[in-house]
């Protein structure tokens, strides 16, 4: 048994499973100057998941609007597979609320139910360098870089904040 998949822009999929399509500053700006865009034909068939390769790079954080709106209407109930999302950079606050509101509530009330499988952060604190690694059903782990090898510092039954 094969099943094709196809490739398909972030933006045209939402908005054939939703009708909604959140469009970047520029795509808004040219839309003046070319009026009448049509999205990619995405075929009838409702695919088994969606699987999102590193939305909101370069900025790009319609990316997660549009993934909020590959959920609903026909990709209602299908998962989502996101690789490098760049969900720690919605999650910590890093675009103001009053700047992103739409974005604010988008991670509230659909990233933040995102289970990670795989986890690696680089930190250095103190002028140490380490990381924070995780995969999924594991412990959180922390690791310095000793000269030679990595050392396990601590392990975290849940995601710890800098603080600790």
């Amino acid at each position: 048994y094969q099943r094709s998949a196809m490739l398909t822009p972030l933006a045209s999929a939402a908005e054939w499973c939703s009708g909604k399509r959140a469009a970047s500053w520029l795509e808004n700006a040219m839309s003046s100057f070319m009026p009448g865009q049509e999205s990619e034909n995405v075929g009838d068939e409702v695919p088994a998941c969606f699987l999102v390769v590193q939305p909101c790079e370069e900025g790009r954080v319609n990316d997660w609007l549009n993934m909020e709106y590959l959920s609903t209407g026909r990709g209602a109930g299908r998962p989502i597979i996101c690789i490098n999302g760049y969900l720690d950079k919605q999650r910590s606050g890093y675009y103001p609320k009053w700047q992103f509101p739409e974005i604010t509530r988008c991670g509230d009330e659909f990233l933040s139910k995102f289970d990670q499988v795989y986890f690696l952060k680089p930190i250095q604190l103190s002028g140490r360098v380490g990381w924070l690694f995780r995969v999924y059903g594991e412990p959180w782990q922390f690791y310095s870089q000793e000269r030679d090898q990595e050392k396990l510092l601590e392990t975290f039954d849940e995601r710890p904040t800098f603080d600790q």
